[in-house]
Order: C-alpha cells, then sequence, then structure tokens
C-alpha cells in the first residue's frame, strides 16, 4: 500500500500542438463558433450518448468519443456534450432515489 504512494503518476506530453479553432466569434451558438454544422452536432451527440450507455468504464467512453471525432474542436464540443450527459444522468439518479426514499422501492 506504502508503494503506491511513490509511485509516479503518468504524464501527458505538453507540446502545444493542440489549438480550437474559433470560426464564427460573433456567433452566440457553441457549435457556430467552432464551426460545426447543426447536422455533426447531432452526429456528435448520437455517438456520445451511445458512448456513454454502451461503456461501463469512463476511459473505454472516452477512447470511443475521441476516436469519432475529426478535429479538436470536435473533441471540445463531444466533452461539452458528454459533461451534459452526465449531468443529466446525475439528476435522474437523485431523482430516482428521492422518489425510491419516499414510496419506496418498486422492484
Amino acid at each position: 500500500m506504502i508503494m503506491n504512494w511513490f509511485r509516479k503518476k503518468k504524464a501527458c506530453p505538453q507540446d502545444g500542438k493542440f489549438k480550437l479553432l474559433f470560426i464564427d466569434d460573433n456567433s452566440e451558438l457553441m457549435h457556430e463558433i467552432l464551426g460545426i454544422s447543426e447536422d455533426r452536432v447531432k452526429e456528435l451527440l448520437k455517438n456520445t450518448a451511445e458512448a456513454f450507455d454502451n461503456n461501463a468504464e469512463l476511459h473505454l467512453m472516452l477512447e470511443k468519443i475521441i476516436n469519432y471525432c475529426k478535429h479538436e474542436n470536435e473533441i471540445a464540443m463531444s466533452m461539452l456534450i458528454f459533461q451534459k450527459i452526465i449531468d443529466h444522468h446525475k439528476k435522474e439518479s437523485t431523482v430516482n432515489e428521492i422518489m425510491s426514499n419516499l414510496f419506496g422501492s418498486h422492484e
């Protein structure tokens, strides 16, 4: 157990090669700022939701999401979508827990 404290964590190389491109900085919509079409956002949403639903481990979800992306801007957009899915899932779980506590489990 003590040896685990002294192990080095994996570090990511920091080469600074990844940069977001801001295509339409006058827009109020994130996907337009990043130059991603509405149709592509729908595809990213579908892929991200599938990754969330079909994988139990976070690293597998992220791998599927990132492998689907074609550009750093799509990765940024997908991560925003992913966080919204997680937030929604947490809220849904909280509501289910409250209902279960109030009315008992119906399983």
